[in-house]
């Protein structure tokens, strides 16, 4: 009867454990399937901004680029002193320098850019 009295606790302890054991199987699961259905709800709340943002960003190249080519015409109509390359420089040169600017605040911002901290993760190691 003794012997039958030390193996009920090691066995229950056993259970015990292995429960433990499933239930962190089963939490961590359902941690990484929240944070893939997040990762997905946020992608698809970023698409369609980005979608008309591509689209404009798109469109104001091309009239960028007319509006340039007008503008070197109509230098060299006014003053037809320069030859027409002459003007391009005249006006792809500022054009240039602006851009070359705004890429090297970009490149800046996105140096001081701090990504947030993943919110399931944290969870998923507390829980743990």
């Amino acid at each position: 009867m003794s012997n039958e009295l030390e193996t009920q606790p090691e066995a229950g302890v056993i259970a015990l454990v292995g429960g433990v054991l499933t239930d962190v199987q089963v939490l961590i699961k359902q941690q990484l399937a929240l944070f893939q259905h997040q990762i997905k709800r946020e992608l698809s709340h970023a698409l369609e901004p980005g979608v008309f943002v591509a689209i404009g960003l798109s469109a104001v190249v091309i009239g960028g680029v007319l509006l340039g080519g007008m503008l070197v015409h109509f230098l060299s109509w006014i003053a037809p002193v320069l030859p027409l390359w002459g003007y391009y420089g005249i006006v792809g040169i500022p054009v240039a320098a602006l851009g070359g600017i705004l890429c090297l605040v970009g490149i800046r911002k996105f140096k001081n850019f701090d990504i947030p901290s993943v919110e399931p993760a944290q969870e998923l190691k507390e829980k743990v």
